[in-house]
């Protein structure tokens, strides 16, 4: 969760940034339960910016609209 934790902490709302923590989600996305704790805790945070909020939740927004593609278990996302 390391490398997710840092795309995280780096994540702003340019579509780039967003994209790249999208493709490391869905190419994990055996790990969708841990992913999405981590992406909840990053979010519950008082102190983080609220751009990075945002940009976060861009990404959960990308992570369920793309999570029929033809992915090994990257469905998992929506149950998590």
């Amino acid at each position: 969760c390391v490398r997710l934790e840092d795309l995280l902490r780096h994540i702003t709302p340019e579509r780039f940034r967003i994209g790249d923590a999208m493709i490391f989600c869905i190419e994990h996305a055996d790990a969708a339960d841990e992913i999405c704790e981590c992406i909840t805790e990053s979010l519950s945070n008082p102190d983080t910016l609220v751009s990075k909020k945002i940009a976060r939740l861009y990404l959960i927004s990308d992570l369920l609209h793309n999570c029929t593609v033809k992915v090994s278990n990257a469905s998992f996302f929506r149950k998590a």
